[in-house]
């Protein structure tokens, strides 16, 4: 059985506003939600619930029967497998160039009215505990200290399961600490990319992203399938290829040679359209190409890993569940967040980054930081600006 959440956005409009965001957007938020919504936060960011007293209420409602319905039970021991697709959304789907996705939404349980809209952790953390708290950044040293007996490894865990979490990231790369506040969401093995790619350095933010195909395979290579059999298993995978950018990144290439004739055959045949079909700018265009091949490539790691459960008789008693963390925010209205942002002087061009972009898009965005530069906008206001790599590395996360 499978259930899928993706992202059901219109890429061609700007949605980039959410509710909660309400110290960026303000003034936004006050006049679309009230005063009482927009201070909510404030009036209760000091209300808290001892552990005891929430165990003590949840405990209270474990008997109640009120809610139970057809769907209760069905699942007991069955093995969970949830993915949170790097970038999935709705429009990604499509019966010709990811049948099986296609397929898992047709058949299975499709909650299609479904908005991922925050940073990857956030979704990260919401596809684990069910929520995310306002009141203090889940990677902090507080965060850390805390326990999370609900969290749906720990609920498992206490329900005699073996719990895994794996991503693709590692030393640098995981910026929020997972290594650490994932295990303390109750996930007993943690595989990060030394195991998934022991021979291989890691990926950098440019864009040469090893592909989710192969990356699948690795999971396989490091699960016991003996131990997998015994007991029930939960798994979380956060993937990672679909990260933008999408202008022409070592894995864009990558997917390029792999995907390009059978997407242009598809778009001819009016098997698919692109999405920025009428966007006037060329590279929004392609990079939805480049988006789309990533999505093939995922389709091809999920119909490996069906095959996987199969051979291993385990695909009958396992659900998989898979939603998208966001949209793909690196093109919205028109325009290139990237290059907005350089534009107006609120972001750095990452010069180690540069040798992944196509020539044209290369001086594009260095112009772009060159004039925000000469006008003494945003970052460039202060006199001695810093770069935001060397701000971090003397300011590390507690």
């Amino acid at each position: 059985m499978n259930i899928t959440y993706f992202t059901n956005v219109d890429i061609t409009k700007n949605n980039n506003i959410t509710a909660n965001n309400v110290v960026v957007s303000k003034s936004f938020n006050f006049s679309r939600y009230g005063m009482l919504s927009y201070y909510y936060k404030e009036l209760f960011d000091d209300f808290r619930i001892d552990d005891v007293t929430l165990a003590q209420y949840i405990e209270s409602g474990k008997n109640n029967n009120a809610d139970e319905n057809e769907f209760t039970g069905l699942l007991k021991n069955y093995n969970v497998i949830s993915i949170m697709i790097e970038t999935g959304s709705q429009y990604m789907v499509n019966p010709v160039l990811t049948p099986t996705l296609y397929k898992m939404q047709e058949e299975g349980l499709d909650f299609n009215i479904n908005y991922s809209k925050n940073k990857t952790n956030i979704s990260e953390l919401i596809g684990i505990i069910g929520s995310k708290p306002t009141s203090f950044d889940p990677w902090s040293s507080l965060a850390i200290n805390n326990s999370y007996p609900y969290s749906s490894a720990n609920i498992l865990k206490q329900n005699d399961y073996n719990t895994f979490f794996i991503h693709d990231t590692g030393g640098d790369k995981d910026i929020y600490d997972r290594k650490n506040f994932n295990a303390k969401l109750g996930f007993d093995t943690l595989y990060f990319h030394e195991d998934l790619y022991p021979d291989t350095p890691i990926w950098n933010w440019g864009g040469n992203y090893p592909a989710d195909l192969d990356t699948e395979q690795n999971i396989e290579r490091l699960l016991n399938v003996d131990a997998l059999k015994e007991k029930p298993f939960y798994l979380f995978w956060t993937t990672l290829s679909m990260h933008g950018p999408y202008s022409g990144s070592e894995t864009n290439k990558y997917m390029k040679e792999l995907y390009y004739d059978e997407l242009k055959d598809a778009e001819e045949k009016g098997f698919w359209t692109n999405p920025l079909k009428d966007d006037s700018s060329e590279i929004r265009k392609r990079g939805m190409e480049y988006y789309q091949m990533a999505s093939m490539n995922f389709d091809r790691s999920v119909e490996h890993l069906l095959s996987y459960l199969k051979a291993n008789n385990l695909f009958e008693n396992t659900l998989i569940v898979m939603y998208g963390d966001h949209e793909v925010y690196y093109s919205c209205d028109g325009k290139d967040l990237n290059l907005d942002q350089v534009s107006t002087g609120n972001a750095w061009v990452y010069r180690n980054y540069l040798k992944d972009l196509q020539p044209g898009d290369k001086n594009l965005y260095l112009k772009a930081e060159d004039n925000a530069r000469a006008k003494r906008i945003g970052l460039w206001a202060d006199p001695n600006p810093q770069n935001p790599r060397d701000w971090r590395r003397e300011h590390p996360r507690n």
